[in-house]
């Protein structure tokens, strides 16, 4: 049997919550205010993969589905 505990961004594992893979014991979160940057130099033009995964982020974030997908990958 596979015990442990972890604390985790809810987005980041609605699948597994979904699934039971993962349980919340205690229900309710707990809202840290932090946030996630994807940043690049102004000088430089984004590459087409960061590009790609900027939309895939996006395209998650607005529907709240972080789970429809893999993340883009380099290779395609």
């Amino acid at each position: 049997m596979d015990l442990g505990v972890a604390i985790a961004n809810r987005h980041f594992v609605q699948h597994q919550l979904r699934s039971g893979a993962l349980v919340a014991p205690f229900g309710a979160g707990c809202p840290t205010g932090e946030s996630y940057y994807l940043t690049w130099r102004k000088d430089t033009t984004p590459s087409a993969p960061l590009l790609k995964f900027l939309e895939w982020i996006r395209a998650h974030i607005a529907d709240g589905s972080p789970d429809k997908s893999e993340a883009p990958r380099d290779d395609q």
